[in-house]
Parts: structure tokens; sequence; C-alpha cells
């Protein structure tokens, strides 16, 4: 999800494998990466209903130790089951027949929500704590900041990003060594942006639900992200949020594997480390091109998680214009897009 390469969502759609499944038998869980070891699954179950805890109490799933999940607290339980995209995999995952083993879900705009219009409104907040620290030029505004940093993203990726070295992306270092020069204290600005992230994302508690589900029966559950961002930064964003990081098996994100899902080279990198075939994995995002285009290049089977409401996003950009409104760097956006799809299918009433 970068500040740069922003995009339009369209309408919600699904992409089915490019391979069939052809195996009924229930598969082996693999162990952490590198450990040597291996964990038996149970497979799918037909159960809906969520235990309390993921992991140890789990028959699934047993070397792992119990993990409470205070962010569902007050959470309803079938929230979950009204996810368009989730039944959709979930009918994948029944019809597969434990021939998938993980299941991965995108980070930004899909597992997690800016409290924002725009992600690049998190850099006016960011400027604004500078200022406030001392840590930017005097005579900046947030808004200055904005710009800045987005151009520091810019020349950064002109300069480092060579594919032909395997070098498909940067990290929230490397881009904000280009404002040094310009006497912004980098080391502040690090800390500050990555706590700034924190304090300006929320969960989707439907996808947290169906991750739990996936645990329960012996699933590998994993993050993967187009992202500047280290996978330790955005388990910062679920602890934030009170969301163990521990639910998932691994983060990976491009800034770490240095490769993009959108090439397909991050999917790749995800099956050598999981060692996994393409067809033992599912994965859920909102990116057409880097999610799901990106998935079909390494021959991963993808569910679009786009708005289930495709009016929606001509609904955000009239209301834009409407007369007296001004500019907001925070929105509710992302908590509408979500209502949504808890209501998806129902009449324009219930819905709004």
């Amino acid at each position: 999800a970068s500040s740069i390469g922003w995009h339009r969502h369209r309408s919600g759609f699904d992409f089915g494998s490019p391979h069939a499944a052809t195996s009924t038998g229930i598969r082996g869980l693999p162990g952490e990466v590198g450990d040597g070891q291996s964990r038996f699954g149970a497979g799918v179950r037909a159960v809906d209903r969520l235990a309390p805890v993921v992991g140890g109490t789990s028959e699934a799933d047993p070397e792992t130790a119990p993990m409470k999940l205070s962010c569902l607290e007050g959470v309803p339980e079938d929230l979950w089951l009204t996810d368009p995209a989730v039944q959709r995999a979930r009918a994948i995952l029944e019809k597969a027949q434990g021939r998938i083993r993980a299941v991965s879900f995108d980070f930004f705009d899909t597992l997690v929500w800016r409290w924002t219009d725009e992600p690049t409104g998190v850099f006016v907040e960011v400027g604004e704590r500078l200022r406030a620290k001392g840590a930017i030029p005097a005579h900046w505004r947030s808004e200055d900041y904005r710009v800045y940093r987005r151009m520091a993203e810019v020349r950064a990726r002109q300069r480092l990003i060579d594919p032909q070295k395997g070098h498909e992306d940067i990290t929230l270092d490397e881009i904000l060594d280009h404002l040094r020069a310009l006497g912004v204290d980098v080391q502040s600005a690090a800390e500050v942006e990555t706590q700034t992230e924190e304090e300006l994302c929320c969960l989707n508690p439907a996808l947290v639900q169906f991750a739990l589900w996936l645990r329960q029966r012996g699933l590998r559950v994993v993050i993967i992200s187009d992202v500047y961002l280290s996978g330790e930064h955005l388990a910062g964003i679920l602890r934030a949020n009170r969301c163990d990081p521990e639910l998932f098996h691994r983060i990976y994100t491009s800034a770490d594997q240095r490769v993009c899902k959108s090439t397909g080279n991050l999917f790749r990198a995800v099956l050598r480390a999981e060692k996994l075939a393409a067809d033992q994995w599912l994965h859920l995002g909102d990116n057409l091109q880097a999610d799901v285009l990106g998935a079909w290049k390494a021959h991963v089977q993808a569910i679009s998680y786009t708005p289930v409401w495709p009016v929606i996003q001509t609904l955000f950009e009239r209301e834009a214009f409407l007369p007296g409104r001004r500019p907001t760097v925070f929105s509710a956006r992302g908590l509408r897009l979500l209502a949504s799809r808890r209501y998806a299918g129902q009449g324009e009433p219930e819905f709004f």
C-alpha cells in the first residue's frame, strides 16, 4: 500500500485458482520456517462457532500456546459469516477438502484500515507531531511535510529500485534518509511515523475472526503486504489494536523481502519459505494488481477484497464536492466500508 502508488477500488469479484485441487486427503501443517518440525492439522470442518482462545486448546494446533483476543470483545460472533469474501473463501476451502494448507491476508485496506481519507493523510499528522518536537524546519507546515515525505519516497524508489538485482521495494529508513539534507531529524521521523500508523489504524474484526477460525482448524495463517514498513512495524499496529500478532504464523512485507506482490515474486518467496505448492495457498486482498494479478503470476488462488457495494466509491467522490465541506485529513470512510460488508445485499435503507 504505497503512498505513491495508491489505487482506486473496483467492484468486488472473485478469481478462481489457475490450478484445480486434485487431492482430497488432509495434509499436515508445516511448522515455523526453519524449525525442521511439522504440525498436523485436522483440515476444514463445517463448524462456525468461534472458541474463546487460539492454540493450545485446539486439537488442530497443539504446539501453540493459548492466546486470548481481546480485540474481539463485544464483536458479534457472526460478523465474519456475513462478509461475502469470507463466504467465498470458506466455500473454496470446503471444496478443496483439506488440500489448502495456508491462507494469507493483505494488510492495509483488508485486515487493517486507516482513519484517514487517504494513506498520505498519515503524513500530515506525522508532520504536525514533528513540528511540535522541533524535528522539522520551523517554517514547514504539516501539509509541507506530506509533500516532502511523498517526494522522498519517489526519489528513493528512483534511486534504489532495480528489478535486475532483485530490488523491487524500499524501506522506511531509505525513504526518510532523503529528508536528512532538508533538516529533518530522520530518527524522530521514523519513530513518529510508526507510532502514528499504530494510532491511526483500526482492525477489520471480521477478518480477525476468520483468521481465528482458520487457526483453530489447523491452517497456517500469514500476512503478506507490499509496503515500505517491516513485519515488526505491522506487528506493532496489531498490538496497538489489541490483536496479538501471534495469531499469525508469519508477517511478510516487500520491505523485508525486497520483492513485491505485484510482480508475483513476493508470493513466490513465501511459497519457498512456507514450503507450499501454489494450489495449497489461498490469498485475500483488496488490490487488483498486487493481490489478484500478482497472485496469479505465482499460480496462487486469490479472492478480491474490494467493496461489496460498487456505488459507495461514487458516493465518496460526490461527498467531497458538497457545498461548505472543508477538506479533512481524518475520516471514517474505512468504517463505512466495513459496515457495507456487514449489510451486503440488503436494501439501501438497511445499509444506511
